[in-house]
């Protein structure tokens, strides 16, 4: 998890990215976020985008699922993965 692409957006860059969307600003970090790797999702309440948002990101190829997340997945001090409301 990564609070600020602007000092570690290199070593990210290329792998599968996820931008948690539960604050204000949240679609500008996703495509700032974007600039590092070609496969970005972002995770938001349902209901929480306008169209207008939900356009702009899927213009960019940034995945969106509209749901809450429950939970991180984190194994051997590593953060792999968010357990979402819908059961994935």
């Amino acid at each position: 998890m990564l609070h600020c692409p602007y000092w570690h957006g290199y070593e990210v860059r290329d792998r599968r990215l996820g931008v948690l969307g539960w604050a204000p600003g949240s679609t500008r970090y996703a495509h700032l976020v974007r600039q590092w790797s070609q496969d970005v999702t972002m995770v938001v309440s349902a209901g929480s985008l306008t169209a207008v948002e939900r356009a702009q990101l899927l213009a960019r190829s940034i995945e969106v699922i509209e749901t809450d997340p429950v939970r991180v997945i984190v194994r051997s001090d590593r953060l792999t993965g968010i357990r979402l409301g819908r059961g994935e």
